[in-house]
């Protein structure tokens, strides 16, 4: 019982070591993506609202369109080779802008008007911002059909598809085309789609740009997804257990920005909410919580071994001291108590006995012919004689009862809540059971001689083994009379 009590209460704290270290990694882990959603989060947002920033400023340059000083600074030409016209695109160096116009055939005199445009939108883009994600920004007039954007791309780098102002993708992200409720914050996030530029896979926040209150053109950002994921700083650990993604409501899309090797079961899933059309997710899957959480399981399985060792040595120890104190008060020979517990266990016993007013008595037993035995048969035979004495005593005595080997063949007997009337019944008894059994291969037999009394309220112990024993010799030479006169009445016949 005790052992399966221990069982269950190391089964238990085991159990809860590991739900609390797994369910303490867990936080940890999610605490920890949050953190890094929500710098992302925060950086789109912050580029989404500068954005919308910039198109308000551009829209009212538009509107104005005074900026002289600015249509000097460009000079738009034609490449018929290439059939484009823009500037900044590696034959020309009379350009004092950064950016790279580039639009399809020859330029509209409306196109060469918006030159007043570029140096106010290169002016926007070089404020200097610390984000943790990469962007480039761009502006497309859909009004006379070109790009304009951040860097400085020769036509090597890349050309424009021919047909690009008029293919379903394009006409899909205009700004044009979107729900009043996304034109009404200022901006919005576009599908994911390879850049023609750089030809990474990216999404874009768009701003519309507003002349009389129509719309002609959309100022944006371009954010990488790789720029993304490499802004979530991971542990190694962690790199083959994450799934991280992007998810359009409009379309119900997962665009995956990276997903591990190793994904079974997502015991972790954060979220968060970009806008009310775009939302991140991270989930994790469980063995990278279970391998996280491996080395503190450990610990403490090494600390609960620690422990169970520790309790079962003082366990140990403590039945040893128990054995010493059994075994110093107990007769090997016999397994009864030794005369050491009337010092202690019996005089507490007749203690509590004097308090409740109980009778305690006690019967005195000495083995008849004891020492014939040992010098006819040996001390082997002797020996089981006395065992055999022993065994009927507690045999015939209650649990409460405590028997004693005084020693040599004296024994004793000590009753609680017995009066001596009762205890002479049962040293009749055992007189009668000990002396008809027979206990050993021989053929013989042994017998006892008992004396009782009941110990008196102000006795000591010792004074009444005392009388007990004053009484036991008087009980032994009245049966050796006894027998003497019943040997003469034998021979007369």
């Amino acid at each position: 019982m005790k052992n399966s009590l221990i069982i269950l209460v190391n089964s238990i704290v085991i159990l809860l070591a590991i739900s609390i270290n797994i369910r303490n990694e867990i936080e940890n882990t999610t605490s920890y993506l949050e953190s890094n959603l929500s710098i992302i989060k925060s950086s789109l947002l912050t580029l989404a609202y500068r954005n919308e920033r910039y198109a308000k400023y551009i829209s009212l340059a538009v509107n104005n369109n005074n900026n002289q000083l600015g249509q000097s600074l460009v000079t738009v030409h034609h490449y018929p080779e290439l059939n484009e016209f823009g500037f900044n695109r590696g034959q020309y160096k009379d350009n004092l802008l950064n950016g790279t116009l580039v639009g399809i055939g020859e330029p509209s005199p409306s196109a060469l008007t918006d030159t007043f445009i570029f140096p106010t939108i290169d002016d926007l883009w070089a404020e200097k911002h610390h984000l943790n994600i990469n962007y480039n920004y761009y502006y497309v007039s859909y009004l006379n059909e070109y790009f304009y954007v951040s860097s400085k791309y020769t036509s090597t780098f890349f050309k424009l598809p021919p047909n690009i102002f008029e293919t379903q993708d394009y006409n899909e992200q205009r700004s044009y085309y979107k729900s009043e409720k996304e034109l009404k914050k200022g901006f919005y996030f576009s599908q994911p789609y390879i850049d023609i530029v750089t030809k990474q896979k990216i999404f874009s926040i768009k701003s519309p740009i507003y002349s009389n209150d129509k719309i002609i053109g959309d100022i944006g950002v371009d954010v990488p997804l790789t720029s993304i994921t490499s802004a979530i700083t991971l542990p190694k650990a962690l790199h083959s257990s994450i799934f991280i993604y992007l998810y359009a409501m409009s379309t119900q899309q997962e665009i995956i920005l990276r997903k591990g090797l190793h994904i079974f079961w997502p015991i972790i899933d954060v979220q968060k909410t970009i806008d009310d059309f775009l939302h991140i997710h991270a989930e994790v899957d469980i063995r990278y919580v279970l391998r996280s959480a491996a080395p503190n399981i450990a610990l403490v399985l090494i600390l609960i071994i620690l422990l169970n060792y520790l309790m079962m040595r003082v366990e140990r120890h403590k039945i040893q001291q128990q054995t010493y104190k059994k075994e110093a008060r107990t007769d090997l020979l016999t397994g009864l108590y030794n005369r050491r517990v009337l010092l202690s266990i019996v005089v507490n016993l007749i203690e509590q006995c004097r308090i409740s007013y109980n009778a305690v008595s006690l019967i005195v037993i000495d083995a008849n012919g004891f020492k014939a035995i040992n010098d006819n048969y040996g001390h082997d035979i002797g020996d089981a004689a006395l065992k055999h004495i022993s065994s009927q005593i507690f045999l015939l005595s209650r649990s409460t009862d405590i028997c004693i080997r005084l020693g040599g063949d004296e024994f004793c007997l000590i009753l609680p809540y017995v009066t001596q009337a009762q205890a002479l019944k049962l040293a009749s008894r055992l007189e009668s059971s000990i002396s008809i059994t027979r206990f050993c291969h021989h053929d013989i037999y042994t017998s006892i001689t008992t004396s009782c009394t009941q110990i008196q309220a102000d006795e000591t112990i010792d004074n009444a083994l005392i009388r007990a024993d004053k009484q036991l010799y008087k009980n032994k030479r009245n049966r050796y009379k006894a027998n003497k006169k019943t040997e003469k009445s034998h021979q007369d016949k």
